[in-house]
């Protein structure tokens, strides 16, 4: 697996009176030790029109007093949002009756900093990007997800995996006796655990068998690495057990025919 991008994920030692500052996608983080406080701020290069924030802008750090048994280390792991996601192919396309499809949905992660010591402490958790709210599913009996503005695609170039995303692979698996319109897919990501190939972040691998318009599709994840990166190490586990599978509604919208709109 060609190793080419950075990698800040992991532990860093923040020197005494010393400062560490690094780039996890757009967002821009900087840790500070200093007269026996642990400082932090970050702000994100996509979302600010003006330049990166002076040092003695004192309102913008995050302060905490450390216990004494602090090792002076801490730790940045990456997480998945706290909600579903919903993204568009980069190209919609249309599965027929009993083919499969597999595709790659990339999702901007979170950032958790941790003090290390004898207890691990949560000192900040943000997402590396501010993701856009969307509604999935009806009025009534519909959930509040984010929307990607990364596209699914059918293959990955190198140039596509960023420090800052993860990258999901889905199989979707049309078993019923209609054609699929896959044009929005949402994914729930408390189901799904994270993965460290060199550089690159995976999820393991989500099975959609899509059954009908009129029912829901079922779901099963692998709770392992993906084939692409047969021995990538676990980063975090997933945030809830699926099973071995469940229900839910994955397509945003079905057709009956590939020339029927």
């Amino acid at each position: 697996m060609k190793d080419d991008t950075p990698f800040d994920w992991g532990v860093h030692t923040l020197p005494p009176e010393g400062d560490v500052e690094l780039a996890l996608g757009p967002l821009q983080l900087h840790l500070r030790r200093i007269a026996g406080e642990i400082r932090i701020r970050f702000f994100r290069t996509d979302e600010l029109h003006r330049p990166a924030p002076a040092a003695d802008e004192e309102d913008l750090w995050i302060r905490w007093i450390p216990s004494r048994d602090w090792s002076g280390e801490l730790a940045l792991t990456p997480g998945f949002p706290d909600r579903p996601v919903v993204v568009r192919p980069d190209n919609e396309f249309r599965l027929m009756q009993e083919s499969e499809a597999r595709i790659y949905i990339r999702i901007p992660l979170e950032l958790h900093v941790e003090a290390l010591g004898p207890h691990r402490h949560t000192l900040l958790q943000v997402p590396t990007r501010v993701l856009s709210d969307t509604w999935w599913g009806s009025p009534e009996e519909g959930r509040l997800h984010y929307f990607l503005d990364t596209k699914a695609r059918r293959t990955m170039a190198d140039h596509e995996f960023k420090e800052h995303l993860a990258i999901c692979p889905m199989e979707l698996r049309n078993v019923s006796d209609e054609d699929l319109l896959v044009s929005r897919i949402a994914l729930d990501t408390k189901y799904l655990t994270l993965y460290k190939d060199g550089t690159r972040l995976w999820s393991d691998e989500t099975t959609v068998r899509y059954r009908g318009d009129d029912q829901e599709s079922s779901l099963s994840v692998t709770g392992r690495p993906p084939r692409e990166a047969p021995e990538a190490e676990l980063v975090r586990p997933a945030r809830e057990d699926m099973g071995r599978s469940f229900r839910a509604s994955t397509f945003a919208r079905q057709i009956r025919s590939s020339f029927r709109f």
